[in-house]
């Protein structure tokens, strides 16, 4: 797949375009930092930023970073004032930022920024550039890190169409981008409801409305088995399962006796827990059920809840796993 901007892209240029250089479309401008042990160097006179100021920055323009400096910290060291409209571009750190300059502003050393010509629409370089940061990764040089030189910048090329065309392109990428914007809220808007239609799905399947169709035809039928019966089904099997642990119990408590009580007892099974009916003050909130539906606590149907373990393991172990609440 080829990417727009990259060097292995060599198709030519419209007809009426030309293919020019960074640097002949202005002055390009590296930056600078002020010593930082001199607190005269910093203050609020002139704004200053450093590519950390665009990491997450989606706005076009931009009109300070979270530093400014001085005139004093700016005539004693490399950094340049550069007046609105100029065109600030990381070199390093990463290579790739963009952002035009809301008003007049100097950079760190991380950026290489144009100062376009008046017959250059700036936005149009803006979108270029954040077109072109595969490009510009191919000029760049360094073995630690990446690192885009003024003289590397300013080799950049750049298919130039006329000043007005320019502004057309300009104008056409921000109606797609915008047609996008709205597509992205829409489909967001569309995920929250989904959601929400989820659980209204899943509210409705245990308030019974999702099978009140199916019921019916079943009562029609004659097949429609009562809650009540699968209650008293549940109710006799969990006293089932509780008579032979007791009796199971019973057997581990005899071997236990007959070899002089070692160790300790065998614990014996907990009764089975009676549940209060529910009432009606504790069914406030709730909707109402299918007519043939009753509420039943949930310790009624299930055997005794247990909590989990905690305990640790060697990344070895081969042994049973472990489900926790972390992710």
């Amino acid at each position: 797949m080829k990417h727009i901007g990259s060097s292995s892209d060599k198709k030519a240029v419209p007809e009426g375009w030309v293919e020019v250089k960074i640097r002949d479309l202005g002055e390009v401008v590296s930056g600078g930092t002020p010593s930082t042990k001199n607190p005269d160097y910093w203050s609020n006179e002139i704004a200053w930023i450093s590519p950390v100021d665009l990491s997450g920055y989606t706005k076009k323009y931009i009109s300070h970073g979270k530093k400014s400096i001085s005139r004093a910290g700016l005539e004693n060291s490399s950094a340049k004032l550069m007046p609105a409209g100029s065109i600030l571009f990381s070199s390093r750190a990463p290579i790739g930022y963009v952002a035009i300059a809301s008003g007049d502003i100097s950079t760190n050393q991380g950026f290489k920024s144009l100062v376009a010509s008046q017959h250059i629409f700036g936005e149009y370089i803006y979108y270029y550039l954040k077109a072109s940061k595969q490009l510009a990764e191919e000029y760049a040089s360094g073995t630690t890190f990446k690192e885009l030189s003024g003289k590397a910048f300013a080799n950049l090329p750049v298919p130039l169409p006329p000043i007005a065309e320019q502004q057309r392109i300009v104008d056409k990428i921000e109606e797609l981008f915008s047609d996008l914007d709205s597509g992205i809220n829409s489909l967001k808007t569309a995920q929250q409801q989904l959601k929400v239609y989820r659980q209204a799905v899943l509210k409705w399947a245990f308030e019974g409305k999702l099978t009140a169709q199916w019921r019916e035809e079943q009562q029609r039928r004659g097949k429609l088995a009562s809650a009540d019966t699968l209650l008293a089904q549940i109710k006799a099997e969990r006293e089932q399962r509780y008579q032979k642990e007791l009796e199971a119990w019973q057997s581990e408590v005899e071997a236990w006796e007959a070899i002089g009580k070692e160790g300790k007892k065998p614990r014996k099974p907990k009764k089975l827990k009676t549940f209060p009916q529910l009432a009606e003050d504790d069914l406030q909130g709730f909707a109402p059920l299918a007519e043939s539906w009753p509420w039943v606590r949930l310790g009624e149907i299930i055997e005794e809840p247990k909590y989990g373990t905690s305990k640790k393991c060697s990344y070895d172990f081969q042994g049973k796993a472990v489900l926790t609440g972390q992710s």
